[in-house]
């Protein structure tokens, strides 16, 4: 067989690995954050909703990633929201991602170990959080274009008039730019590129060049490729500048509850964050106890760098570190491009250089775990027995497999993956989203005393005390119900949910500025709040400002034209427009006042 024809037969094995693996997430439905990304997002639900999809801030508002929305609308002009052709599509995206690597690999490794690390990476249970999420899919599409882009600047081999591929850095430009708008990490991934051209100098016959010549050549061959994925970022930062502002990273609020990291002085946040990264080196080889949430909480995770598994981990990222740099002074290329690879890919989502929005997530290893595949794969193909590379090679792929697989069915909904989560990993934010569940099937008693104890392990807890809010309305207490809504503002001044639902109340109540005022506050806090926009058009209403109500029911209507309550108000407005002659009424000042504060972001 031909060195093409037989990489042709590894890129389907790859391929079928990684899409077969995941077959059994196309009857799981959209737990966690799926369902605010694809079932309550309006957005995707019609193809004419796409220029806003790409001049507005992505979901939670501080970030610029429209690719992924734009695929989920594509697929809801297909199938609406039922949830097997998402998760389809996610598993094509992590079987094109699966063979990437094997291209990746081939250009450093012996094929064998190309073949057993891309096997490894397509069925390895880390990735079940990319790829089993729906909302995830920012990692498969910034590695498969990221990846992609990275190939495409660097050919195989160079052209024997050492002309520079024009068309390919192009394309290669374009790419990085899309991974880009799929997650601003993609950026990391350009860390391949002089390790894409030392491994073709070392293929022409370059390594027995001096140490420092070999640089130096590494250098002026990564001028061109890294100046084309420079325009491409380039571009796609002019664009994000243009859409969210200068501002943005103002409105980046993390909380310590979703990082606790970000508590800590810069000292002791980058001391942990290294030891993290341990963990996760230690977590793609040996991925145990696997969870969605690592928040506030999570028993041991955050424990200080003195405690033994810190420091064991401190330990594993330093060895790596070690090896890294032993590699680079020696010229082991493959060693240089685990070590680099991995801390390269790393180096925006580990907390070391700024801390980010998550302390720790499996999500976050998709891209560096090639790294850790990769070792292991050359380790057992190369640097072990024929018992061992064959008994090691099968076992491991069975065992990655079957973890997988399993864990894929955790995914299936929020009460099945909480339930898990519960055993597993019971932080704060896990008990409170549990006790949500919980209280939709009615059960009071028990969800009651899980935000209790989400709210005794954390105190700001908003999500816990809205719970509790919820409990008291279902039960019939309003007032009770008041109390924690407001310790719920008073946790988070700009809760969506917490502002609506006490605005709903205050409006039926008749208290209507106040509950104008609680509406707008919940817009400036989130301008996609369908349900905001809903109040702030029942006090439009209620005021009798027919002028200012019109265009926002238009406004809805294109995005929900079936919304009960919408409809309702809808046909109020109507009557009372043709009772007027379409002429506003008189008594709209005060709900003319609530409109101008949301326009200036007042209230």
């Amino acid at each position: 067989m031909s060195e093409r024809a037989s990489l042709r037969v590894a890129a389907l094995t790859v391929f079928a690995a990684g899409l077969l693996i995941y077959v059994n997430t196309l009857w799981n439905g959209f737990p966690f954050d799926d369902a605010i990304q694809v079932e309550q997002n309006l957005y995707v639900r019609s193809l004419a909703h796409l220029p806003a999809v790409f001049s507005q801030s992505t979901w939670p508002g501080y970030v610029y990633r429209p690719l992924p929305t734009l695929t989920y609308a594509l697929t809801w002009a297909l199938v609406g929201p039922e949830p097997w052709l998402y998760h389809l599509t996610s598993a094509l995206l992590h079987a094109g991602v699966s063979v990437l690597v094997l291209l990746l690999l081939a250009r450093f490794f012996a094929r064998p170990v190309a073949l057993l690390g891309a096997l490894l990476f397509a069925l390895h249970p880390i990735h079940v959080e990319a790829v089993a999420s729906v909302a995830n899919r920012t990692e498969l599409l910034a590695a498969l274009l990221g990846i992609g882009a990275a190939l495409l600047v660097v050919p195989r081999t160079e052209r024997a008039d050492g002309r520079l591929p024009v068309a390919r850095l192009v394309l290669g430009a374009a790419a990085l730019f899309a991974a880009l708008l799929a997650k601003e990490s993609a950026l990391t991934i350009a860390v391949a590129v002089p390790l894409l051209v030392a491994a073709r100098a070392e293929v022409a016959g370059a390594s027995g060049v001096a140490l420092g010549e070999r640089w130096r050549r590494v250098a002026r061959g990564s001028a061109a490729p890294l100046a084309a994925l420079a325009v491409g970022a380039l571009c796609f930062f002019v664009v994000r500048h243009a859409v969210l502002g200068g501002d943005v990273l103002s409105r980046a609020v993390i909380a310590p509850i979703d990082n606790p990291l970000i508590a800590r002085d810069a000292p002791s946040r980058v001391a942990h964050a290294l030891a993290l990264l341990g963990r996760y080196l230690a977590m793609c080889v040996f991925p145990w106890r696997l969870s969605a949430d690592y928040s506030f909480g999570t028993p041991g995770l955050f424990d200080g760098v003195g405690a033994p598994a810190p420091l064991l981990w401190l330990a594993l990222c330093a060895a790596l570190a070690v090896a890294t740099v032993v590699g680079i002074a020696r010229g082991s290329l493959r060693l240089a491009f685990v070590g680099l690879w991995f801390f390269g890919t790393f180096a925006i989502t580990s907390n070391v250089l700024l801390p980010i929005g998550a302390g720790f997530a499996e999500r976050l290893a998709y891209v560096p775990s090639v790294a850790v595949c990769a070792l292991v794969a050359w380790l057992l193909v190369e640097h072990a027995g024929r018992v061992v590379r064959i008994g090691g090679s099968v076992a491991l792929l069975a065992a990655y497999a079957v973890l997988t697989l399993s864990y894929n069915r955790v995914w299936h909904d929020d009460a099945t993956l909480l339930a898990y989560e519960m055993r597993t990993s019971p932080s704060a934010k896990v008990q409170a989203a549990y006790g949500k569940v919980l209280l939709d099937r009615g059960a009071h008693d028990e969800a009651r005393a899980l935000f209790h104890a989400a709210l005794d392990a954390y105190p700001r807890h908003m999500m816990a005390a809205y719970g509790l809010g919820l409990v008291e309305l279902k039960e019939g207490r309003p007032d009770a119900a008041r109390v924690w809504l407001e310790k719920a503002i008073e946790l988070d001044p700009g809760h969506p949910p917490s502002l609506v639902l006490l605005g709903r109340m205050r409006f039926a109540d008749g208290e209507i500025d106040e509950a104008a005022r609680l509406f707008v506050r919940a817009l400036n806090s989130d301008n996609k709040s369908f349900d905001a926009k809903l109040g702030i058009l029942a006090a439009l209403l209620a005021r009798d400002n027919l002028a200012q109500a019109a265009p926002l029911r238009d406004e809805l209507m294109a995005l929900s034209p079936r919304h009960a309550e919408l409809l309702a108000l809808s046909a109020e407005l109507d009557r009372r427009l043709a009772g007027a002659g379409g002429r506003s009424g008189a008594g709209g000042d005060d709900a003319r006042r609530t409109v101008a504060l949301a326009g200036s972001g007042g209230a």
